[in-house]
């Protein structure tokens, strides 16, 4: 990949048999299983310890810390240039941080078995920041890799198999702890996803270096090279489509299940429901994502999936209706999460395009975190805003932030070919 690449790629596939290959190769495999595992431990952060540790009689306000604590991962920029920096253990790129995230974030899931969520919430709080420091540490190394294997033409693909990982992941570490706790208690369930992280391992240690995974360039990474990444041509415009499309995706991800509790789905209900729709169509909406950048240019694949986010909204409004049944509910969280995987993946394989190879982990690191922060703003407000003014406004102000992502995106200088 050029490093004076930014923005928009206009190569594009030839057809479903490059997919193919890719799909059945050892890239496919490797990033399927890193974003699987780093998504484990934070689907069990995000929802299933609150879920349990509620159940336990735990208050809100001290759920609320596990929730605080997994805002380690907005500040991965932080350490990133480090990881660009300094490749410990020698061998390929990123190797050596991908293998210490494992051990120390299995080691860290471990630790947290033996502490009762409730009796022990200390110790429990510290296994948790733990496990979010050493996942975002895997998540920059993973993301660093990715975009040195990962080839224009190969992107679209490539992060449809990320975002499927990730939501993979997210369905075991949340959905799936909950069910196992129930069935084998708070130790055992533990232990089972403490041996899940360590799933890419043998894959990891298979990793060789290429013409796309090269050993580390002679050039120090530093922090100032992030300020002129962020500032030379062509960022700032892209980052502006960033932020403006993740505020919105933010704002309407955030009332997804406040409407689902005031429509009366209790939180077994709501948790399994989510946890598996959104992952089954969250997929399905990556890949839909991988076909269009294999049919269209990035511009226009990206305007696309955040034209349809902005339509989806529409039918989530009637959530909160009471004729509304059940299935027909099941059929509104599809069409969402369908929409929100193909907008995510042809986000990320745009932020993707803007990395340089010397410097992937701090490039891709800064936009994480700049749109994160972006979306939990969204997130927020939007609550307020429903508290407020009804659900309907708090939508429409979502589905009229992606429309304007849309309408910048197409705009003159907004996204870059290589």
């Amino acid at each position: 990949m050029s490093e004076s690449g930014s923005g928009l790629s206009a190569t594009k596939a030839t057809g479903p048999q490059p997919m193919l290959r890719f799909l059945a190769g050892y890239r496919a495999r490797l990033l399927l299983s890193l974003y699987v595992s780093q998504y484990i431990g934070m689907g069990f952060v995000f929802a299933a310890i609150p879920a349990i540790a509620r159940s336990k009689g735990l208050s809100l306000d001290d759920i609320a810390i596990f929730y605080s604590l997994a805002m380690i991962w907005t500040l991965k920029v932080l350490w990133a240039p480090l990881m660009d920096r300094y490749q410990p253990f020698g061998g390929p790129a990123y190797r050596g941080w991908l293998i210490g995230a494992q051990l120390c974030l299995a080691a860290a899931t471990l630790a947290c078995s033996f502490f009762d969520p409730v009796d022990h919430l200390g110790a429990v709080a510290a296994c948790v920041a733990a496990m979010c420091f050493t996942s975002s540490v895997q998540d920059v190394a993973a993301d660093a890799v990715a975009v040195r294997l990962l080839p224009p033409e190969d992107r679209g693909i490539g992060n449809a198999v990320q975002t499927a990982g990730g939501l993979i992941g997210a369905l075991v570490g949340a959905g799936g702890a909950v069910l196992a706790y129930e069935q084998v208690g708070w130790q055992a369930t533990l232990w089972g996803l403490a041996a899940l992280t360590l799933l890419p391992s043998i894959l990891i240690l298979q990793m060789r270096s290429g013409k796309q995974q090269e050993e580390t360039p002679a050039e120090k990474v530093t922090y100032g090279l992030i300020w002129r990444f962020l500032l030379r041509p062509g960022t700032p415009r892209w980052l502006a489509v960033l932020v403006v499309a993740e505020f919105g995706l933010g704002a309407q991800i955030a009332l997804v299940n406040p409407m689902l509790v005031d429509h009366g789905w209790n939180l077994t209900k709501i948790a399994l429901g989510t946890a598996l729709w959104g992952a089954l169509f969250g997929v399905s909406g990556a890949g839909m994502a991988a076909v269009l950048f294999q049919r269209f240019t990035r511009r226009a694949a990206l305007i696309g999936a955040l034209l349809l986010s902005a339509a989806l909204s529409v039918p989530i409004a009637f959530y909160h209706a009471a004729a509304m049944a059940d299935w027909q509910m099941v059929v509104v969280l599809a069409l969402y999460y369908t929409g929100w995987g193909m907008t995510t993946t042809a986000l990320a394989t745009v932020m993707m395009d803007h990395c340089r190879a010397r410097s992937a982990g701090s490039d891709y690191s800064s936009q994480f975190s700049i749109g994160a922060l972006i979306g939990l703003m969204g997130s927020s407000l939007a609550l307020s805003m429903a508290e407020t003014y009804g659900y309907t406004a708090a939508l429409a102000a979502g589905a009229c932030s992606c429309l304007l992502a849309a309408i910048l995106a197409k705009g003159k200088g907004a996204i870059k070919a290589p």
